[in-house]
């Protein structure tokens, strides 16, 4: 059985899961002819993001969003900004393969997460039932934040796992990276890494402490965000009359809760995680109490990090 505090997959398993995982949507695709989910005429918001990464230099982008003529922390738009000056254009079959590419990467980072406190069925598992959520399928070819945005959580969760088993100062900026990442594709991503962040502290009980320093270089998620802080408020001042998101009210959260955390698939996801673990316990070495056997895979950082986000 491998140790849930060291690296469970290979290389060379997590590049055959990757590639099974291509194949398995190209038979998708084909069978179901949803080519057209690559090609299809962009919508408006990928309208405007594809206006907006149109412009000249990432100072106007940048003018651009301030001025109200999308949403965003900037991030994404200076991305498609430097990939429109790359290729010369962004075709919307680019930009859906762009999405594509995201979350399957996600998954594929989600999986090697996984693999590091259990088995390859489980970790499997756990994948399908983040790629089989309704919105992970949508924004799989949707040009918008989202697949980065799940992309990034996934590396930051990778990290959290990484630090949590060998702490070394590459990992530590490799986690500030992915948090700086979180929270400038989004303004929301603070919410995210805050979700990730609360259930690595959680997952270490008593040694709480030690999860604070495995933690402490996402941090700059939060600098990160006090710094594009302007753009959100010069955003919201752009807005001279309502548009389609209204103010928030305390109602909404049921709706988020419902869409976000209480939708059957995130819900099936923990509890693959606890089958998975109570199964372990049938396999757990002989004077190796079954719980403790357990432990090492469910206070797992990088794992708790991913049921934080599941939960």
């Amino acid at each position: 059985m491998n140790d849930p505090n060291g690296s469970a997959a290979t290389r060379r398993e997590i590049a055959a899961f990757a590639l099974v995982l291509v194949v398995v949507t190209g038979i998708i695709l084909f069978l179901t002819d949803g080519s057209i989910l690559l090609s299809r005429p962009l919508w408006v918001d990928e309208v405007i993001a594809a206006l907006i990464a149109n412009r000249p230099s990432p100072v106007a982008v940048i003018g651009d969003l301030g001025s109200g003529a999308d949403g965003g922390a900037s991030l994404f738009h200076l991305g498609l900004w430097a990939v429109r000056a790359i290729t010369g254009a962004l075709a919307p079959s680019l930009l859906r393969f762009l999405a594509l590419a995201s979350v399957l990467t996600a998954l594929v980072i989600s999986y090697a997460t996984l693999r590091r406190g259990f088995g390859w069925p489980a970790a499997a598992a756990g994948v399908l039932a983040i790629g089989a959520h309704a919105l992970v399928i949508e924004h799989s070819y949707d040009a918008r934040f989202y697949g980065p945005w799940l992309m990034f959580c996934a590396m930051g969760a990778w990290l959290f796992a990484r630090r949590g088993s060998l702490p070394t100062r590459g990992n530590a900026v490799a986690l500030a990276g992915s948090a700086i990442a979180m929270c400038t594709i989004h303004f929301y991503g603070i919410i995210t890494l805050a979700l990730m962040a609360a259930a690595v502290i959680a997952s270490g009980g008593s040694r709480w402490r030690e999860r604070v320093l495995i933690i402490r270089p996402a941090a700059w998620g939060l600098l990160a965000l006090l710094v594009v802080v302007p753009l959100a408020l010069a955003q919201r001042r752009a807005y001279t009359v309502p548009s389609w998101l209204p103010d928030f009210r305390w109602p909404q959260l049921t709706t988020l809760l419902s869409e976000f955390w209480l939708a059957r698939i995130p819900v099936i996801a923990p509890l693959i995680i606890i089958i998975a673990a109570l199964v372990r316990t049938r396999q757990a070495p002989v004077g190796v109490a079954p719980m403790a056997f357990v432990r090492g895979a469910t206070t797992n950082a990088g794992i708790a990090a991913l049921a934080g986000l599941a939960l």
